[in-house]
């Protein structure tokens, strides 16, 4: 089991849940939610643009797969490099979709847009998301409900070296009496946070046991693939963590593919899947506010066509925008080991997820 095949197998898997993700969403606000009259054919498209909530329980757990070093200022700077740009740029965007284009109109029905995303496109909720407090003292800023997520990510890391030092320190530290307090506060954080210590219990494992046998990593992706693709819209955090759970397995013993028809998809997901995650939304409702539509469509082969378009088009976009921001993370890690040399920034770890 090699480094490098850690990172393509991960990256991978990182990419295809960005694509997920984005393509939930695209779905869910350019055509109408499922019913059976729409028929059985179309029902294979539905589940599989239905599973961004799930691949959001992957990414935490890939994101606790961790190596120590100069693991908090490394976290953060990936963070940043990429969420404030996108907090600009979405700001931007969302001005002309919300303000000049008046969109969406009122029953527009989408999920993942609330009816009152006006509200959330303030100078507050600007700061607040730049300093992951959404979902905690603001909404996710404007049009943009997947920063939710960073502000999870944001916590975990805090979180865990505090608990993680004083457990192997056997000593009560101010840190790790802050990590208590704030979880006992943010509750709704915990089960992501279960979520994420399950790809640092993967770390650990894979370091302490090397290689997973074959047929275990067989056996492994029965429940994950039941977890993954079944009743996934629940959103039950125990089903979360089940999933999160399920993953160990397979993930173990995907550390060890040689994925070498995969490189293209893994230096995607290596270089461009956090940029995706993190701006496809404005960039989507800027899109189909641009288009002037005033409802949602209806499944047809133009119209599933348009969505599959329009996922390509975002995908490449956001790829233009981590040329900008995501493929400058080690020179701002670099920048920033200057300003704290004690904390120090060394090599990227195994595998960085955002």
């Amino acid at each position: 089991m090699t480094d490098r095949r850690q990172i393509l197998s991960f990256d991978a898997l990182r990419a295809i849940a960005a694509l997920l993700v984005m393509t939930s969403h695209v779905r869910d606000v350019l055509l109408v939610d499922w019913r059976p009259a729409l028929g059985a054919p179309l029902w294979a498209f539905y589940v599989l643009a239905s599973l961004g909530h799930p691949a959001v329980t992957i990414f935490f757990v890939l994101s606790g797969f961790w190596r120590w070093g100069s693991y908090l200022l490394d976290r953060l700077a990936r963070l940043w490099v990429v969420l404030l740009p996108a907090l600009l740029l979405g700001a931007a965007a969302d001005f002309v979709t919300l303000r000049v284009l008046h969109f969406p109109p009122p029953h527009w029905g989408s999920q993942s847009i609330p009816a009152d995303v006006d509200t959330h496109f303030t100078l507050y909720t600007f700061a607040a998301n730049a300093v992951f407090l959404q979902g905690l003292f603001a909404f996710a800023f404007g049009t943009n409900g997947p920063l939710w997520s960073l502000a999870n990510e944001f916590w975990y890391y805090l979180w865990f070296p505090a608990l993680y030092i004083a457990v192997t320190t056997r000593r009560i530290t101010l840190p790790a009496i802050l990590a208590i307090g704030t979880a006992m506060v943010f509750k709704s954080f915990l089960p992501g946070f279960v979520c994420w210590l399950c790809g640092s219990l993967l770390y650990l494992l894979s370091r302490r046991f090397g290689r997973l046998n074959v047929t275990w990593g067989v056996i492994g992706w029965a429940p994950f693939a039941a977890l993954f693709f079944v009743d996934h819209d629940s959103g039950s955090g125990a089903r979360d963590i089940a999933l999160a759970v399920a993953c160990i397995l397979p993930f173990w013993r995907a550390m060890d593919w040689p994925l070498e028809r995969g490189r293209t998809l893994a230096a995607y997901g290596a270089g461009s899947s956090y940029s995706l995650y993190a701006m496809h939304f404005p960039l989507l409702a800027l899109a189909v506010a641009a288009l002037g539509l005033r409802q949602r469509l209806h499944p047809s082969i133009v119209s599933i066509g348009g969505c599959l378009a329009l996922c390509a088009a975002l995908a490449l976009a956001t790829w233009a925008f981590s040329q900008l921001t995501e493929r400058h993370t080690r020179s701002v890690r670099q920048w920033a080991a200057g300003l704290a040399p004690g904390l120090g920034i060394g090599r990227p770890r195994v595998s960085e997820i955002a």
